[in-house]
């Protein structure tokens, strides 16, 4: 079975100061309730012109807020619209993006009227899935989506392996750091 687990595109989003660019997940039913509870300020979108932002946003953009206007574009060189800011949201509460680092996770978060609104060419805005197959075809399933992934250079393969491998390290590193320091601590106090 293939899911998709994330519908994205990336956005650049602008006031007459400052501009910012990040990914702009689509609001769906499997994540509506999830960016609301993660809501620091504000509310959800009310209609297609509206977006939620990552609260980090305004650390380096402050005339980014609730109640600002912005431009946003999705893709490369595409137009743009004018959107309100809705909402803020803490982005460790919402999870997106790989690994612990939500390493390309979601800095905006957009209705999907928004994004038909400006790409109505596509149909599908599928960033991510997750493959659940027959364990006794592991190896069939792999090689061919290792063949399809070879064939295209737009897309990648991520491994649930490669996925445990490198949180197994994140983690060691993170501990062992600690260690380290609680040992220093002990020794000089």
């Amino acid at each position: 079975d293939i899911s998709p687990s994330r519908q994205s595109l990336h956005a650049t989003y602008k006031t007459e100061i400052h501009q910012a660019g990040g990914m702009c997940d689509m609001l769906t039913d499997q994540n509506y309730a999830a960016v609301e509870a993660a809501l620091t300020e504000g509310t959800m979108p009310t209609d297609s012109r509206s977006i939620v932002i990552d609260y980090n946003v305004l650390k380096q953009n402050e005339d980014m807020g609730v109640g600002s206007t912005v431009e946003i574009s999705l893709g490369e060189e595409q137009p743009s619209v004018s959107v309100t800011i809705s909402g803020l949201y803490a982005p460790a509460k919402v999870y997106s993006g790989h690994g612990r680092m939500h390493l390309d996770g979601a800095t905006l978060f957009a209705p999907e009227a928004l994004f038909h609104e400006l790409h109505p060419e596509i149909t599908s805005f599928d960033y991510s899935w997750s493959i659940v197959n027959d364990p006794k075809k592991t190896d069939y399933v792999g090689a061919e989506l290792k063949n399809i992934v070879a064939s295209h250079s737009n897309i990648a393969l991520d491994e649930i392996n490669t996925v445990i491998e490198y949180e197994e390290m994140t983690n060691s590193f993170a501990f062992g750091s600690m260690e380290i320091l609680s040992w220093l601590v002990f020794l000089f106090g």
